[in-house]
């Protein structure tokens, strides 16, 4: 008794998971963004004895290792990242990132794109979170306390050399907080003081809005392609202190600019208040399903004629549940009425029609059902 019902403790939380996942956007919200706190924390916890062992401490090279560790987190939070203009990152020497903020998401985007012997200017409060601001300390992180003015002029000139000194590459967001508000905020002059102190050029990289996507106040967490946009590099040789509000005006215009006029994140519903419905054409041949993986329409088992998508993963096509998500590739087993139906890795059956197939073929993960 006392083991079925520990075994009860377990089944019955990972039946309720599904059936949350798809009908609360509020608990797909939280659960993502607790998902991903947690997951940084133990990442962080991997690699600090890693980054240790590699260099013996605080050094910006350790940010290779976090930059491996972290680069994976976007599949399990449905993100993708599209970035173009890869080119303007190939600059010798040190320089100056400067990049909007919008949320602690941003950080999946700047591994992505994060170059050689590059680190970041973070607020003073992050070195106290946890494993991960350990990491950060470990990764060469440069803290600036915001409050007081004085100390961060200080940091910034102190970073100047020692870009200059070490050869190495800041990442800054000028805009000084999160802000989701669909456009820019005002930039703060610190990242162009010290890009003219150290005379190096500027590399303005500019993310798509995440509101297609990620909505705070409304709890809305769903999938999505974020656009990364890398501008070319802002040349500061030769100005002074001087120029330091025009060189912040021109960056600004130049980064809202671009961030007005990339098109909208390709979005992928996740939940009940998203559900959008595909027609799924018809052929002579009969009934057929869409493969994700191929972006083709397939000959395949009987289903209804209306497939909604709730998540990349989770596919509800009348009768039939199926998960074949990026992070759990389930196609072999479906519910399809009264019981569970078990029928392979390669064949799933969800009901009858004419084109019931005889044997199985290779599993898709990608599709919502395997031919």
């Amino acid at each position: 008794m006392d083991a079925a019902m520990d075994a009860a403790l377990w089944v019955v939380p990972l039946l309720l998971l599904p059936l949350l996942l798809w009908s609360s956007s509020s608990f797909v919200f939280y659960f993502k963004k607790c998902f991903y706190v947690g997951w940084m924390m133990v990442l962080a916890l991997a690699a600090i004895p890693m980054c240790i062992a590699k260099s013996g401490g605080r050094d910006v090279e350790n940010m290779r290792i976090i930059r491996v560790l972290v680069r994976h987190v976007k599949y399990f939070l449905g993100l993708r990242f599209d970035v173009s203009g890869w080119e303007h990152l190939q600059t010798e020497g040190p320089y100056v990132i400067i990049s909007n903020h919008q949320s602690s998401l941003d950080v999946l985007g700047l591994m992505e794109v994060l170059p050689d012997r590059c680190t970041m200017i973070a607020k003073k409060e992050l070195i106290y979170a946890g494993t991960v601001g350990l990491i950060c300390w470990l990764g060469g992180i440069v803290f600036i306390n915001r409050k007081k003015t004085s100390d961060a002029k200080s940091v910034m000139a102190d970073a100047a050399q020692t870009m200059l000194d070490e050869r190495i590459r800041l990442w800054v967001f000028p805009e000084g907080t999160r802000n989701q508000r669909g456009d820019l905020l005002p930039f703060k002059k610190g990242a162009f003081h010290l890009a003219v102190q150290a005379q190096v050029p500027i590399i303005p990289i500019v993310f798509s809005s995440y509101n297609s996507f990620y909505l705070r106040k409304e709890k809305q967490f769903n999938s999505g392609t974020i656009r990364v946009k890398i501008l070319p590099k802002i040349e500061t040789k030769g100005m002074t202190l001087d120029d330091v509000a025009s060189l912040c005006d021109e960056s600004f215009n130049v980064m809202r600019s671009a961030f007005l006029n990339i098109p909208d994140s390709r979005t992928q519903s996740n939940g009940p208040l998203s559900l959008r419905p595909h027609p799924v054409p018809q052929t002579s041949g009969g009934p057929i399903t869409w493969s994700e993986k191929t972006t083709t329409w397939r000959r395949s088992l009987v289903m209804t004629p209306l497939l909604v998508e709730l998540t990349p993963g989770l596919v509800w096509s009348g009768p039939v549940l199926v998960w074949s998500g990026p992070v759990l590739v389930w196609s072999g087993l479906v519910w399809s009425g009264p019981g569970l139906v078990w029928s392979g890795p390669g064949l799933v059956w969800s009901g009858p029609g004419p084109d019931r197939p005889h044997s199985a073929v290779g599993p898709d993960p990608h599709a919502a059902c395997t031919p």
